[in-house]
């Protein structure tokens, strides 16, 4: 089967320390507007991860961690459950399964090769507690869907599931103050895109280890002489040295080795230096270096929107559609607002409205390669740039591709 056909995305699912633990792989069913575990998860999630597995490998599409995969009652039952990798899956039991002796039997078998279960959506009602009661000895995460639940209901349903042993995960956070609130009430795991707000820094004021590299891409918009440059660079060695990596990476199919920033440039250019300077930047944001989900997914989404433009759109933005895409993100970065830090390059008005407001073609480009990846029952994405679905998928896998291999040869 065509992973195309039914693979949508990843959400990340990141531990205590902001790292990331693993990917909530996302299915659809070929032409039916529903997602794809609720009529034939037989046929449309094992078929394609298997099918993913033996194309290009577990690593490409969940890095070094966990896939969690929504599966029920057919799924399980299925001796071809059993050709999944069980060090590297997480199988999700969907919230509607009926748990009977026949499932129960066959979850400790599963268990006894090594896999480990979580238990989705988890809610304060008499199905779902009868089904933990029943499943307690064979769970090893509860996901909490807290997207709809006050504080006081997200320490109710916390305070009956702390009775247990479970690693708890809670899902749908999207704000820091949920993130928060789930720490302090002891979850292990969170998944969401609560990482991607921006966390406004009151004084406004640019960390001092930011400034260079915002000096640097300030030089290089400004046109700055290669002898500028190379200067601004050697006042940071560490960055000089994380930058050459990158570049000597598989990214660049370069055949020599470069060995210097003014090398660099000769050989790539001022644009393209640019271009993974912010990249880079993202890396340091933290102690998570490449492990920064933050970092994985503007990587993703910049390469994705390039590989657009390069396939299916214009070749000639593709270098634009890769700055927006990493400028997109730009005021998590620097604990900023865009509109402050966006005065600081010299950038084209394209770019600006694109990241300001999804205005124009390039923001148009960033907005569906952001819904895409947040919209898990999305079947087709309204656009008025003519792409499909399967071009967006498609450009998404090469670009999980692109990342793994640049990151292995990174670290």
């Amino acid at each position: 089967m065509d992973i195309n056909k039914t693979f949508i995305g990843r959400q990340p699912i990141l531990d205590v320390s902001g790292k990331v633990f693993g990917y909530e792989l996302l299915f659809r069913k070929s032409g039916v507007s529903s997602s794809a575990v609720i009529d034939d998860p037989f046929k449309t999630v094992i078929e394609t991860f298997l099918n993913a597995l033996e194309h290009f490998g577990i690593d490409v599409l969940v890095g070094k961690g966990y896939a969690f995969i929504n599966v029920n009652k057919e799924v399980i039952m299925s001796p071809v459950i059993e050709l999944l990798p069980s060090t590297r899956v997480i199988l999700e039991i969907l919230e509607d399964v009926t748990v009977d002796e026949e499932l129960i039997d066959r979850i400790e078998e599963l268990r006894l090769e090594g896999y480990m279960f979580a238990l989705d959506d988890f809610v304060l009602e008499k199905t779902n507690i009868d089904s933990l009661k029943k499943l307690e000895h064979l769970i090893d995460i509860v996901k909490v869907d807290i997207l709809n639940l006050d504080e006081s209901e997200i320490i109710k349903v916390t305070n009956h599931l702390k009775k247990t042993n479970f690693l708890l995960l809670a899902e749908k956070v999207e704000t820091f103050e949920q993130y928060d609130l789930c720490k302090f009430l002891g979850y292990e795991y969170f998944q969401g895109f609560y990482f991607e707000k921006p966390q406004i820094l009151e004084a406004q004021k640019i960390d001092p280890k930011k400034f260079g590299i915002l000096r640097l891409i300030n030089l290089i918009n400004k046109n700055a002489s290669i002898k500028q440059i190379v200067d601004a660079f050697a006042l940071q060695p560490d960055l000089s040295i994380s930058l050459l990596k990158f570049i000597n990476s598989a990214a660049f199919f370069l055949r020599n080795e470069v060995k210097s920033i003014r090398h660099a440039i000769s050989l790539i250019g001022m644009r393209k230096l640019l271009n993974w300077l912010i990249m880079l930047s993202y890396v340091s944001k933290d102690d998570s270096g490449l492990d920064s989900p933050l970092f994985q997914m503007v990587a993703v989404k910049a390469k994705t929107m390039e590989i657009l433009c390069n396939d299916y759109l214009k070749k000639s933005d593709c270098d634009s559609a890769f700055l927006a895409g990493l400028l997109s993100n730009i005021d998590v970065l620097f604990s900023m607002p865009k509109e402050k830090l966006l005065k600081e390059f010299a950038i084209s008005d394209d770019i600006k409205k694109a990241v300001l407001d999804y205005s124009g073609y390039l923001g148009e480009l960033l907005r569906i390669v952001e819904q895409s990846d947040k919209n898990e029952d999305v079947e087709e994405i309204e656009n008025s740039l003519g792409l499909t679905l399967d071009n967006i998928i498609d450009a998404k896998i090469k670009s999980y591709n692109w990342f793994y291999n640049l990151v292995k040869e990174f670290a």
